[in-house]
């Protein structure tokens, strides 16, 4: 393959790499994989608090996305649609392991050690306020937040409109300041 061709496969998006799996571009759906497969990760192991599951969850649904490539409809963007089978693979590996779905602990990278403690103790104070939240406002809120969804993504991913997450988003950031006087 020239370099010329692999670059444009780079730079490609993802409706035209989506078009080259339809037609069994092995390199577009590497492409694709590893564009997606990451995040994806993390975000199946918001759901389902193990490695081992949440890896399983997304290999499962590049495995799938290529034994149907054929016949793959997305509705809407291609991101949405990995998202959402995500959501949805990790949720079915929930109820068949009949788990809870254990906290995640985020902590930005900091200098200093006292920064890296304050950071810490807020990410801890943050989880247990959004484990308090009801799960559906919990679910928008760590989409948009920790994966950096849109309101629009996170209303395709989780079928609601647009108006439905930006309540729920003002809910859990009304819940955020107010258990945590914030200003």
């Amino acid at each position: 393959m020239t370099a010329s061709l692999q670059s444009a496969l780079v730079d490609a998006g993802d409706d035209a790499l989506l078009e080259q799996i339809r037609a069994g571009d092995v390199i577009a759906f590497e492409q694709l994989f590893r564009r997606y497969a990451e995040p994806l990760y993390d975000c199946a192991y918001g759901y389902v608090g193990s490695r081992d599951v949440a890896q399983e969850v997304v290999q499962q649904l590049f495995v799938t996305l290529w034994e149907r490539r054929r016949v793959w409809q997305v509705s809407g963007t291609v991101v949405t649609y990995l998202y959402r089978a995500v959501r949805n693979g990790s949720l079915n590996a929930l109820r068949d392991s009949r788990r809870r779905v254990p906290l995640i602990e985020r902590v930005q990278e900091t200098p200093g050690v006292e920064q890296e403690l304050e950071a810490a103790d807020l990410a801890r104070a943050v989880a247990r306020v959004v484990s308090r939240l009801p799960e559906r406002c919990r679910e928008v809120f760590r989409l948009n937040r920790y994966h950096h969804l849109t309101y629009a993504e996170v209303a395709q991913v989780l079928n609601l409109s647009v108006k439905t997450v930006e309540l729920h988003m003002a809910r859990a950031l009304r819940e955020l300041r107010s258990r945590l006087k914030v200003d």
